[in-house]
């Protein structure tokens, strides 16, 4: 239960900080930097979403059965 929920933060984490980059990208802020400086921060916001999502998608598939390096379940 406790990683469950810790597993949903990346994911809101990562639509939370689009979200941002949209309304900025929206509201015509002056302050290009502001807008590149956002978007630089969402990147590794979504690899660590991805990684996580990844790896939880793996292990479920391991415990399902499916053996490491089969049906590109990779190691």
């Amino acid at each position: 239960m406790l990683a469950a929920a810790v597993a949903v933060i990346p994911p809101l984490a990562l639509l939370a900080a689009v979200h941002g980059v949209a309304l900025l990208q929206r509201a015509h802020a002056r302050a290009r930097g502001t807008h590149l400086v956002a978007t630089a921060m969402t990147a590794p916001i979504a690899a660590g979403a991805f990684w996580l999502a990844y790896t939880a998608l793996r292990a479920l598939a391991v415990t399902a059965g499916s053996r490491p390096g089969k049906h590109g379940c990779a190691p």
